[in-house]
Formats: C-alpha cells, sequence, structure tokens
C-alpha cells in the first residue's frame, strides 16, 4: 500500500494512520502526530509512499504499481468496472476559491472569468451540468492543471481567477488571502480504492472504514479538519 501526499489530500490522512494500525495489529504505532506515524510506519516497511492526482491515481492502481488509493476518489457506477470501493467515508460536493480581492461572491459573477480545474477530475463537467441544469447564465473559460498546487499557485499569482475542485480539497489550500464560495453542486461520495483483483485488502479496508463510522471516529476527525 502506498499513500497520497497530505498537500494534496490532507483530509484523509487520520483514515490512513487508523490502516497503519491496523497493519500493526497489537503494536499499534502511538498516538502522535500524523507525520510520526507515517514515519513509524514507513520504518516497519508497512507500507511505501507515493504522491498522485487525480489524473495518476487510477492508472496506477490499474498497472498495479499501488496497492491502495485514498484520496478523494468518487464512486460511480463507471468506475465500479474498474476497481473495489469501500464503503463511502465522505460525502463532498463540488466548490470555488477564489482571492478575496476578486469581487467574485457567488458563481453568478463568473461569466468570462478563468476556471481552473485538474486534470483528470470532473470539475469542468460538474460545472456546466450545474449551471444548465440551475438556469445560470455564465460562460466561463476552463483551464486543466496538472495537479493542485499547481492550481493554488496559479489562483494566488492571478492566472486564474477561480481554483475548482471538491470542498474538502478546497480547505486544505484556505489562507486569509481567498475564500470559499457557499455555492456546492455535484454531491459525490468517496471510497477507498483497491484492485479489484485484491479481495484481501480490500476486506480490511472496508473492515477499517466500517469501523470508524460506527464507533464514531470518522466523524470526530472530520470535525478536527473542519470538513463535516
Amino acid at each position: 500500500m502506498k499513500k497520497t501526499e497530505l498537500e494534496y489530500y490532507p483530509p484523509v490522512e487520520n483514515l490512513l494512520d487508523l490502516i497503519y494500525e491496523h497493519y500493526t495489529e497489537n503494536n499499534p504505532v502511538e498516538k502522535n502526530t500524523v507525520a510520526g506515524k507515517a514515519a513509524k510506519a514507513k520504518e516497519k516497511k508497512l507500507v511505501e509512499f507515493q504522491g498522485v492526482t487525480a489524473k495518476t491515481r487510477g492508472p496506477l492502481i490499474e498497472n498495479g504499481e499501488l496497492d491502495m488509493v485514498i484520496a478523494t476518489f468518487t464512486i460511480n457506477e463507471e468506475r465500479k468496472e474498474l476497481y473495489n470501493f469501500t464503503t463511502p467515508y465522505y460525502v463532498d460536493a463540488v466548490g470555488l476559491m477564489v482571492l478575496n480581492d476578486s469581487g467574485i461572491n457567488s458563481i453568478n459573477d463568473l461569466d468570462g472569468k478563468v476556471i481552473g480545474v485538474a486534470q483528470g477530475s470532473n470539475s469542468e463537467e460538474s460545472f456546466k451540468t450545474y449551471v444548465a441544469e440551475a438556469g445560470i447564465d455564465v460562460e466561463p473559460v476552463f483551464e486543466t492543471f496538472e495537479g493542485y498546487p499547481a492550481l493554488a499557485t496559479a489562483l494566488a499569482s492571478g492566472n486564474i481567477d477561480v481554483f475548482s475542485v471538491d470542498r474538502a480539497i478546497l480547505s486544505g489550500y484556505k489562507d486569509d488571502t481567498n475564500k470559499i464560495l457557499d455555492d456546492r453542486y455535484a454531491e459525490q461520495e468517496y471510497g477507498a480504492v483497491t484492485s479489484l483483483e485484491d479481495e484481501g485488502l480490500t476486506a480490511l479496508a472496508e473492515e477499517v472504514v466500517t469501523g470508524l463510522i460506527e464507533s464514531g471516529q470518522l466523524d470526530e476527525m472530520q470535525t478536527e479538519w473542519g470538513i463535516n
């Protein structure tokens, strides 16, 4: 199993910690920092670490380079044909981040604006579907970037007007220069992903996720991260 980089997917890091502890059985990692737990797991050679993006995560599961992805991977019927998903551990929606001084206060202000989206994501499609169904008359321009850090940099430097991705991901880039608009659309469920062939790891991931839900620990983690 490999893990996603914290800068890409901050809300799921604690879920990975608990999976690490599951692997250590009766000798769990001490309850300290996330970094400490990750370092301990790596030291014991229980996991290897690899960063992914929305574009690379699926192919890396398919070619066997990754055993599991926990990276805001939306569950849908098409993807179920390619991967195993756990019970959903989080429900999110697509969001919009802008600079505080942009003059943009809602989705209605986006006509002609430049919206940055990540390669491999469905953010552009979700936006177009939502505004069409809601009867919102705006026609922004979309630009595609390789990953979320590049999008955050483009927003901060003024190269795009809007950074659009799932709201939980946007929360990891929130600072005193920007804001997340109230608009939310295209709700989606996230699951931990394994290959169709790896029944053992799939079962373990499902056990961990359902255990977190039933114990209330998942709600506690979401409160800690400010995403519930």
